[in-house]
């Protein structure tokens, strides 16, 4: 039997592997887009996602997290 890391390189875009008590088998499964779209005032998400090779300021993105609250609808 091949191990999880094995597994992974060959997921799809959408797929993915879901192990733990709450499932009986470990499962290979697909994820739907959601059909409500992130929102964000500051970029565009699904453009800004999809690039590759990008530099990460992972301090400025934990305190950009801190600061974050929902807007009231």
């Amino acid at each position: 039997m091949t191990s999880f890391m094995e597994m992974l390189p060959v997921l799809d875009i959408g797929e993915a592997l879901v192990v733990g008590d709450a499932v009986l088998l470990p499962s290979r499964i697909r994820i739907n887009k959601p059909t409500e779209e992130p929102r964000s005032a500051t970029i565009d998400f699904w453009s800004e996602w999809s690039k590759e090779n990008v530099a990460t300021d992972w301090v400025l993105a934990a305190e950009n997290m801190r600061r974050q609250r929902r807007k009231d609808s």
